[in-house]
C-alpha cells in the first residue's frame, strides 16, 4: 500500500480550511455593505434584482412571520430559522449578526463543497485552488452569497448533488446516505432543484441500462438498480413531506408545500417564451452568472408599483454592454467553458456527462418559462458551469486553460467587485421615496 506524503496530507486539510475561512470572512465583510433597508423594509425588498430579501430575513428571525413561498421552498423555514435561532440564543448575537454569521457559514460550506468536487474530478491542488477562487470571483458568489436569500442554501444543495454524482462511496449504505442527503437538500430548499439529485441518482444507478447496453439489446428495467434509484428518492420525499407537516405546527405562517393554493401562486411568474426572452435568459444563465452584465433600472408592472417604482435588473442587457474588462472576461469565460466541454468529453464518464447535461438543460428550460429576472436564479446554475469549466485542463490545451482561468480571475475581480458596490449605491438611490 502506498503511503500518503505527510506534506500532501497536511495540504489536503489546510487548503480547504483556509479557503472556507477566506470565503466566510469575505461574505461577512460584504454583508456589512448591503444596504440594511433592503432586508428590513418589506416595501423595498424587491429592489435587489426582484429578490425577496426582507421576507427571507424576517423568516430567519421570526417564526410567526408569513411564509408564502413554501410551494417552491418546502422546508426553508426550518432550515434557515433554526440555525439563526441557535446563534441568537447560544452566542447571544443580535438578529442582524446572527443572520450574517449564518450566511458566512453557508459561504464557507460552499467553498468546502466546491473544493471537494474539484478534487474528486482529479484536479491538482493548484488547479483546484484556481477554479475555487474563480467560483468565488463570479457575479453569482459576489451578488448572492452575502445577502439574506434562499439561493446560497440552494447552491449548497446543488454542490451536494454534484458531489454525489461524481463520487461513489465504497460502502453501499454510505452511498445510500449520500443519495438521501442530496435528495433532501435539493428538494427541501427549492423543489425544482430536486431534478439535480434525481438525475445524478438515475444516471449513476442506470436502472434502464441506457448507458451500458449494446446496440442489439433494448433498454429494459433492472429491478435491483431501479430499487437503488427509487428507494432513496422516495425516502427523501416522505421525509420532506413529514418535516413539512411538522413545520406548519411550529411555524404558524407556513402552509404545507403540496397544497393546491401554494402551487397555483407560482403560475403568476410563468412567461410565454419569445426569441428575445430565450436570448436574454441564455445570456444571463451562461455568461451573466460569472461576468456581471451592466446594471439597469426597470419599472415594476403597474399592479406592483404601489410602493417601489423601479428595481435593479440585468435581464435585457445586451451581451456586449460590459466595457473592455467585462467583455474580455466574458470572452475568456466562453473559451474556458468551451474547453471544459471538450475536456469533459475526454475525461468524464457517461453518468456525469449526462447528469450535467440534464441539469443544465432543465435549468435553462425552467427559466425560459419562469421568472421575470433570471439573475435571481444563477446560484442554482453556477456550480454546474464551474464543473464544466473545471474540465478545461483535461482538454488538449491544459496550459491555455490554466492561464486563461488565472487571467479570468483577475478580470472578474476588477470587473465584478466595482459593479457590486455600484449596485449597492444604485439600490440606495432607488429606495429613496
Amino acid at each position: 500500500m502506498r503511503k500518503t506524503d505527510p506534506g500532501h496530507r497536511g495540504l489536503a486539510w489546510a487548503l480547504p480550511l483556509g479557503l472556507a475561512i477566506a470565503a466566510s470572512l469575505g461574505c461577512w465583510t460584504l454583508n456589512t455593505h448591503v444596504p440594511a433597508r433592503i432586508y428590513t423594509d418589506s416595501a423595498m425588498q424587491s429592489v435587489w434584482f426582484e429578490a425577496d430579501m426582507a421576507r427571507t430575513y424576517r423568516n430567519m428571525i421570526n417564526r410567526q412571520h408569513k411564509y408564502p413561498r413554501v410551494g417552491v421552498h418546502p422546508v426553508i423555514p426550518t432550515l434557515t430559522y433554526s440555525p439563526v435561532l441557535l446563534f441568537r440564543r447560544g452566542l447571544g448575537m443580535n438578529k442582524v449578526m446572527a443572520v450574517r454569521l449564518y450566511l458566512s457559514l453557508i459561504a464557507g460550506l460552499c467553498m468546502i463543497g466546491i473544493y471537494g468536487i474539484l478534487r474528486a474530478l482529479g484536479l491538482s491542488y493548484f488547479d483546484t485552488l484556481l477554479f475555487a477562487v474563480l467560483f468565488f470571483s463570479s457575479s453569482t458568489a459576489l451578488f448572492w452569497l452575502p445577502v439574506p436569500e434562499t439561493y446560497p442554501l440552494g447552491a449548497l444543495g446543488m454542490l451536494v448533488a454534484l458531489f454525489y454524482a461524481i463520487r461513489t462511496p465504497t460502502h453501499p449504505w454510505a452511498n445510500r446516505l449520500w443519495a438521501f442527503g442530496a435528495h433532501v437538500l435539493t428538494l427541501g430548499v427549492t423543489i425544482t432543484n430536486w431534478v439535480a439529485a434525481l438525475a445524478a441518482a438515475f444516471f449513476k444507478t442506470d436502472p434502464l441500462h441506457l448507458l451500458h447496453r449494446t446496440p442489439d439489446a433494448p433498454a429494459r428495467a433492472d429491478g435491483q438498480h431501479l430499487r437503488r434509484f427509487m428507494i432513496p428518492a422516495a425516502a427523501a420525499f416522505l421525509f420532506i413531506a413529514a418535516l413539512g407537516f411538522l413545520q406548519i405546527r411550529f411555524f404558524p405562517g407556513a402552509d404545507f408545500f403540496l397544497e393546491k393554493e401554494t402551487m397555483e401562486d407560482e403560475l403568476f411568474w410563468v412567461y410565454t417564451p419569445s426569441l428575445e426572452r430565450v436570448a436574454n435568459v441564455t445570456h444571463v444563465l451562461f455568461v451573466g452568472s460569472v461576468v456581471m452584465p451592466a446594471l439597469s433600472s426597470v419599472e415594476f408592472p403597474p399592479r406592483r408599483r404601489d410602493v417601489l417604482p423601479m428595481y435593479l435588473s440585468v435581464q435585457d442587457v445586451v451581451l456586449g454592454a460590459r466595457g473592455f474588462l467585462g467583455g474580455a472576461a466574458a470572452f475568456l469565460w466562453c473559451v474556458l467553458l468551451g474547453l471544459g466541454v471538450w475536456g469533459m468529453r475526454r475525461r468524464a464518464g457517461p453518468a456525469l456527462q449526462y447528469t450535467v447535461l440534464c441539469v443544465v438543460l432543465t435549468q435553462w428550460v425552467l427559466h425560459v418559462l419562469y421568472g421575470p429576472e433570471t439573475f435571481l436564479y444563477v446560484a442554482h446554475m453556477m456550480p454546474w458551469l464551474v464543473v464544466l469549466a473545471a474540465h478545461a485542463p483535461f482538454s488538449p490545451f491544459p496550459r491555455l486553460a490554466k492561464g486563461g482561468a488565472a487571467l479570468l480571475i483577475v478580470l472578474l475581480v476588477a470587473h465584478n467587485v466595482p459593479l457590486l458596490f455600484e449596485a449597492f449605491r444604485q439600490a440606495v438611490l432607488l429606495m429613496v421615496p
